[in-house]
């Protein structure tokens, strides 16, 4: 019919849902200090089934404890009131494990991030006992990749893949590097990154011996 709407495609359909969300999400009150990018992100996982995250230079945020998201925040923020309000945004986020219908979330981590000193001894212990307690949650997977791997087919950097129980051809894709954060739609480019953490995960230590390599890191710090 002349001027009626064309039917909205499962992705439009997801964007006009989305966009709904961040009308009333939370996240909103943290536009003034949050990238753009961030927002959208969050408004993707809010609305997501499974979560499938690799970091190869620190824990997610999502994982983070108060002092060691602070002591990152700081590497990158000088304005001390930025920070407080970044870590703030990290706390809310991290209700998103243990909310109702909270996400399946597969974490694997180089193990440089476990490795790697952030803010003081006692922080970075507390953050890798943070991560085991986490690990114990049945929505939550976490697993090391072991430097006795080598190089692997994380080694060029972290990437997420979050997916929709209603519709999996709606899955997106987000990478962080420096030239920016691109979050993608595109079915290919998420099918590869798809596979790209599956071959990860494949190379990572079992959930059991990654908490034991995270318990020992944590004991080597007190």
């Amino acid at each position: 019919m002349a001027g009626s709407e064309s039917p909205l495609t499962p992705r439009r359909r997801l964007r006009n849902e989305l966009w709904v969300s961040r009308q009333a999400g939370w996240w909103r009150a943290y536009a003034d200090v949050a990238p753009g990018r961030l927002l959208e992100l969050i408004d993707y996982e809010t609305a997501a089934s499974a979560i499938s995250q690799f970091e190869l230079f620190a824990v997610p945020g999502i994982l983070q404890t108060e002092q060691y998201a602070r002591a990152v925040l700081r590497a990158s923020y000088d304005a001390g009131s930025l920070v407080e309000r970044l870590v703030a945004l990290r706390g809310r986020r991290r209700d998103l494990l243990v909310g109702e219908g909270a996400p399946a979330f597969s974490f694997v981590l180089d193990e440089s991030v476990i490795r790697r000193p952030v803010g003081s001894p006692a922080t970075m212990a507390d953050q890798l006992r943070h991560l085991i307690t986490l690990a114990d949650r049945p929505n939550v997977t976490i697993r090391v990749v072991p430097f006795t791997v080598g190089l692997h087919p994380g080694s060029r950097g972290s990437v997420k893949v979050i997916e929709f129980d209603d519709d999996p051809d709606r899955s997106v894709a987000f990478l962080e590097g420096l030239p920016g954060d691109v979050l993608t739609e595109d079915p290919a480019d998420v099918s590869t990154y798809s596979a790209l953490f599956r071959s990860i995960a494949q190379v990572a230590l079992e959930p059991g011996d990654s908490a034991g390599l995270l318990r020992a890191a944590a004991g080597e710090l007190t």
